[in-house]
Order: structure tokens, then C-alpha cells, then sequence
């Protein structure tokens, strides 16, 4: 099975899409429909927890806490939890927030890394044999 990292920024606006055709909402729709195993760390889950109860981005969804919380849960239910011990240094990312997203891809061998984070980490293209793909160009591979 294809396996995938997938960044905070493609889970949370997958997660409030109102269109049922954006490309972050069809790649949660993939993984919910177990197409394709998700990756994710500790690190990672606590971040998408905490970007979704950020101010700006219930003002989008208007999740309470409960509901943040499921969806979170959801995530670690379906997904592969790793620990990452690949240390990265930021100046591969250029950005330290972004190194837990190449640790977890180095330390797991996945297939892809799917982001929209075009400055820091589509720049890379590959890290180790992991492609570094947008939602759409993913979407194309496992469909």
C-alpha cells in the first residue's frame, strides 16, 4: 500500500473544505477510505490538534473542542504512529517547523510527502526516496 506524510496544512484544510472536489479534502477522503496509509508522529498529531483550535482557523470550521478532538483521534486510529529518531537540521528545511514532516519521511521510507508548502519543502522534491508532492499530484498516483 502507498504509503504518505501529509503536512498540518493539507489535513486542517481537508479537514473544513466546504468543496467536496478540494484536492486536501479528497486526500483525507482517501485516507479515511484507506487508499493509502497515512504516516504520523506524536509531534505531528499535537500540531494538527493545535492548528485547528487556533482562533483564525475555528473561525473557519467552528469545530469545538470535542470534535477537534475526534477528528485527531480519528488520525491516530487510522494511521501508522512512528517515532522518528532522524535527526534533520532546519537548514535542509530552511523553516525548524518543517523538519518533524522530513524526519518522519526519512525515518519511515515513504512513498510521498504531501504538502503545499512550496518555500520550504516542494523546493526539495526528494528527500531520501520520499517524493514531495501537492494534493492533486497525489491524488493522481493513487487514483
Amino acid at each position: 500500500m502507498t504509503s504518505a506524510v501529509v503536512d498540518t496544512n493539507i489535513l486542517v484544510r481537508g479537514a473544513i473544505a466546504a468543496h467536496p472536489q478540494s484536492a486536501s479534502k479528497r486526500v483525507v477522503d482517501a485516507f479515511f477510505a484507506q487508499r493509502f496509509a497515512l504516516l504520523l508522529s506524536p509531534d505531528a498529531l499535537l500540531e494538527i490538534q493545535r492548528v485547528l483550535a487556533e482562533p483564525d482557523v475555528r473561525a473557519k470550521h467552528g469545530w469545538t473542542d470535542d470534535k477537534i478532538v475526534r477528528f485527531c483521534r480519528a488520525l491516530q486510529a487510522g494511521a501508522l504512529m512512528r517515532y522518528p529518531t532522524v535527526l534533520v537540521p532546519p537548514s535542509i528545511t530552511r523553516d525548524l517547523t518543517d523538519t518533524k514532516w522530513v524526519a518522519l519521511a526519512l525515518a519511515t521510507d515513504a512513498d510521498f510527502l504531501i504538502t503545499h508548502d512550496h518555500r520550504h519543502l516542494h523546493r526539495l522534491r526528494v528527500v531520501g526516496r520520499t517524493k514531495i508532492v501537492t494534493p492533486a499530484a497525489f491524488l493522481r498516483q493513487i487514483i
